[in-house]
């Protein structure tokens, strides 16, 4: 099994990706995700008739009648149940400690899943009021003449005052965040705010983790407070393990929503040393990946968001560094379980599975204990 896994970094799509691996990718939809349920199930340890009946529910609207919306439910509760009882299959679990070879494969025919954006509609998996509240776009517009305060543009997804304008990927670059435990501190990826501060007097924190603070000041602060996430200590790494999630973001690109936002949802699976040595067993990784990774949990990507663009330098997921992922709560509001802040292309046989990385809560309130926060210039 080859693995050719590429970080996702600066926000600036136009930056430091190699012109490799070219392969022209159609927006998110149901045809690429659903289209191929033979090979889903050829692929996935979860049964057939679960993919299939996924398949069925995915346009089952909130507007259906009830007995739809229940059947919806079911689907996903149905195909979630199934990735939690494929991760305790005593080979998967092997497999998740780094061990045996070729342990990515293993893992990947436990959790994948075809979930999209609009399964979770009308459930109670429903992120919608997340995705339109927490997002915050922290980015620059590409007039490098201008000074720094002129092309800053920090974006919140909320719009109760108006039609949100968002930079789009013609623009100077950006990535995303999330306001949190204050109206004015903004939550987000360390190499997101090194993309845009360094060469200001900023020093990048040195944690082990690719987590910032920055001091947004008080005309980018958050104009409500319930756009504000705050800390739920009641949720921990080791309920993340396993746990359906979703990544929320503002990322105006080729796969964006008719809103200029995306959902990433999936089940997580934390990563550690040894399955990050399996990662690199055919070609060396940068170290801070690796170290980052180490700290991190996976989610399968929806196809084509890892892929490097016909004609363009950047992968889709790459505007979305610095998002929330999210965890629902019993009463339908959302916890944040962490921060996005990667991906790759993992080639295993004759296909390739793209994934997320994203720091969990516990590293979040660790790193963010020991790191200074930021202010713009």
């Amino acid at each position: 099994m080859k693995e050719d896994p590429s970080r996702v970094g600066p926000p600036d799509k136009r930056l430091r990706f190699p012109r490799s691996d070219l392969v022209k990718e159609p927006h998110i939809s149901r045809r690429i995700f659903l289209g191929g349920g033979a090979a889903w199930a050829a692929a996935s340890m979860t049964p057939e008739s679960i993919l299939e009946r996924l398949a069925n529910v995915a346009s089952i609207g909130s507007d259906a009648p009830i007995d739809k919306k229940i059947e919806k439910q079911k689907a996903l509760d149905a195909a979630i149940a199934a990735v939690q009882k494929n991760l305790k299959d005593p080979s998967v679990q092997d497999a998740l400690a780094g061990n045996g070879e070729a342990p990515f494969s293993k893992i990947f025919r436990a959790i994948e899943i075809p979930i999209l954006p609009e399964h979770l509609i009308g459930t109670s998996y429903d992120v919608t009021e997340a995705r339109e509240r927490y997002p915050v776009q922290f980015g620059l517009h590409k007039n490098k003449a201008a000074a720094f305060k002129d092309r800053l543009q920090i974006t919140p997804s909320d719009s109760r005052d108006g039609h949100a304008e968002f930079l789009s990927e013609e623009d100077g670059g950006y990535g995303n965040g999330v306001f949190w435990e204050n109206k004015h501190t903004l939550l987000t990826a360390k190499h997101v705010v090194n993309s845009f501060l360094l060469g200001t007097g900023w020093t990048p924190p040195k944690n082990e983790t690719d987590i910032a603070l920055v001091d947004v000041g008080a005309t980018n602060s958050a104009r409500y407070d319930d756009c504000i996430m705050r800390d739920d200590p009641r949720l921990t790494n080791a309920n993340i393990h396993g746990s359906f999630v979703a990544t929320v973001g503002i990322d105006p690109d080729s796969t964006k929503d008719s809103t200029g936002r995306k959902t990433y949802p999936g089940v997580a699976v934390r990563m550690n040393e040894k399955l990050v040595r399996a990662l690199a067993a055919n070609g060396p990784l940068d170290p801070l990946f690796m170290q980052a990774a180490e700290r991190s949990f996976m989610v399968v990507l929806p196809p084509g968001e890892a892929k490097i663009r016909e004609n363009k330098k950047w992968m889709p997921a790459q505007g979305m560094s610095g998002s929330p992922v999210v965890i629902q709560r019993a009463d339908g509001t959302s916890a944040l379980a962490g921060i996005l802040w990667g991906a790759a292309r993992i080639n295993e046989g004759n296909r390739s599975v793209e994934v997320m990385f994203f720091h969990g809560i516990d590293d979040i309130r660790t790193a963010t204990k020991n790191i200074s926060v930021a202010k713009l210039p």
